[in-house]
C-alpha cells in the first residue's frame, strides 16, 4: 500500500539530508587525526661512497615508503605521533640493500594551575651517510646507524611575565659496521633555567645544562667518558608578523677522559632566522656553532615545531660551523619550489692527524599537487668538499651530483 503524501515528504527533504550528510562528512574529514602516506622515489647519485675525485662510483636508488600518523587534541592537551618504514634498493651495490625505519611519539601537556610540559620519544634506523666519514675511516660496506633519544620537559608560569623551565634529554646512537664502533655514543642532559618574556614580540632565557656522555668503544679496550657544562643566554625577538628571530649564545666547557684533543672551553651557539616577506615566500636561515658532542646528534634545529631534527652523523671533529638558507615559494595553489645551500666546516682531529675541511651543499626542486592526496615531485643537488693544505690524512676533496624524483598518495 502506497502512501503518496508521505512519499513527497520524504522526497522535499532528501536535498536537506544529503546536504547535512555532505557537512557531516566534510567535519569529520577536517577533524579526523590519522593520515597515511605511501610513497615511492628513485635518486641517481653521481658518487655514492663520496670517493675521492676520479674514483667515483655512480648508482640508482629506488625508495618504497610507507608512513602513519596522528595529530589528535585532547582536551589542553595534544598528541602526535609517526611511524614510517622504507625499503632501500641499489642497482649496481645490492649489498647495501636496507629497511629503514622510525618512530616518533610527542605529547604536549597542559594544567590549569599554570603548568605545562610535554614528552617525547623518537628512534630511527638508517644507512650512515657515506659524505660525513673522514679520511681515517672509510668504508663502502652497510652501516646502519640507530639513533634514540627520548626526554621530558615542564614549564610553570603559563603566560606570565616570568616563566621556570627544566628538562631533561636521553641520546643514543649506534652502528652496525665494527669500524664505527668507536663512533658509538649515549648521552644524558639536564638542564634548569627562567624566561622573561616582557611582551609577545621579545622574550629572554637564562639556563644551565650539564651533560654526562661516554663512546663506550673508543678504543678497542676502554671507553671514553665526558662532562660538558653549559651556561644558555637564548633570545626570541619576532620584529613583525613576517619574521621570528631565535638565538643562543652559550658559555660550553666539555672535558674527555680519553679524548682530549675534543676538550673544549669557549663559546658555541646557534641563529634561526625565518621570514615571511609573502603569502607565498619563505625564508630559513641557520647557523651553528658546536663541538662535536652536539653535533652528533642536531646540526640543525626543525623549521617548524611539526618537523623531525635535522640529524647529523657524529664527527670525528673538535668544532664544527654550519650555515644553512633555505627558501620555499608557493607559485601557485598547486605547484612548490624549494632551494637550499649549506655549508658545513670541520675542524677535525683523529688519533693519526688534524686538519680542517669544508663541505658545501645544493639543492632545488619542485612539486606538483595534482589533488589533495596526489603529489609528484623532483629534486637535483650538488655537494663538493674541499681540504685545506696538511689535511690529506684526515679529509679529501671529492664532489657529487644527485637527482631524484617521487611520486606520494596521502590518505586522511
Amino acid at each position: 500500500m502506497s502512501h503518496p503524501p508521505v512519499r513527497r515528504a520524504l522526497v522535499r527533504r532528501l536535498p536537506v539530508a544529503a546536504a547535512c550528510a555532505a557537512l557531516s562528512l566534510g567535519a569529520a574529514a577536517q577533524a579526523n587525526p590519522y593520515y597515511l602516506q605511501l610513497q615511492q622515489s628513485f635518486t641517481h647519485d653521481t658518487n655514492l661512497f663520496r670517493e675521492r675525485d676520479g674514483q667515483e662510483d655512480s648508482d640508482l636508488i629506488s625508495t618504497t615508503g610507507l608512513e602513519v600518523g596522528l595529530d589528535q587534541p585532547i582536551s589542553r592537551q595534544r598528541l602526535r605521533a609517526r611511524a614510517h618504514v622504507e625499503r632501500n634498493r641499489f642497482r649496481d651495490n645490492d649489498h647495501l640493500d636496507n629497511t629503514s625505519y622510525g618512530v616518533g611519539v610527542r605529547a604536549d601537556l597542559e594544567t590549569v594551575n599554570r603548568i605545562s610540559g610535554g614528552l617525547h620519544y623518537n628512534h630511527e634506523r638508517n644507512l650512515a651517510s657515506f659524505d660525513t666519514y673522514t679520511g681515517s675511516v672509510h668504508l663502502t660496506e652497510r652501516n646502519m646507524i640507530r639513533r634514540q633519544d627520548y626526554g621530558a620537559r615542564i614549564q610553570y608560569g603559563g603566560m606570565s611575565l616570568l616563566t621556570l623551565e627544566a628538562g631533561y634529554v636521553h641520546r643514543d646512537q649506534k652502528y652496525s659496521a665494527d669500524a664505527f664502533q668507536n663512533r658509538e655514543q649515549r648521552s644524558d642532559t639536564v638542564q634548569a633555567g627562567v624566561r622573561y618574556r616582557p611582551s609577545d614580540l621579545v622574550g629572554f632565557g637564562l639556563a644551565g645544562r650539564y651533560t654526562r656522555g661516554r663512546i663506550p668503544h673508543y678504543t678497542p679496550t676502554e671507553g671514553d667518558k665526558y662532562k660538558r657544562r653549559d651556561l644558555d643566554l637564548t633570545a626570541t625577538w619576532v620584529p613583525t608578523g613576517l619574521s621570528t628571530l631565535n638565538a643562543r649564545v652559550s658559555l660550553t666547557s666539555t672535558d674527555h677522559d680519553l679524548a682530549e684533543a675534543r676538550d673544549f672551553d669557549g663559546v658555541t651557539g646557534a641563529i634561526s632566522w625565518r621570514y615571511q616577506p609573502t603569502g607565498k615566500l619563505t625564508l630559513n636561515l641557520h647557523l651553528v656553532r658546536e663541538t662535536n658532542d652536539e653535533t652528533g646528534f642536531y646540526l640543525a634545529e626543525p623549521e617548524t615545531p611539526d618537523e623531525p631534527p635535522q640529524l647529523a652523523t657524529l664527527q670525528e671533529t673538535k668544532l664544527i660551523h654550519s650555515a644553512r638558507l633555505s627558501a620555499t615559494w608557493a607559485a601557485t595553489a598547486k605547484i612548490r619550489l624549494t632551494g637550499g645551500v649549506r655549508h658545513v666546516d670541520r675542524n677535525i682531529r683523529v688519533t693519526d692527524g688534524r686538519g680542517n675541511d669544508r663541505t658545501t651543499t645544493a639543492e632545488l626542486g619542485a612539486s606538483y599537487a595534482i589533488t589533495r592526496s596526489i603529489l609528484f615531485g623532483c629534486n637535483v643537488g650538488w655537494v663538493q668538499r674541499d681540504t685545506s693544505s696538511g689535511a690529506a690524512s684526515v679529509s679529501y676533496d671529492y664532489s657529487s651530483r644527485t637527482a631524484s624524483c617521487l611520486a606520494r598518495l596521502t590518505l586522511n
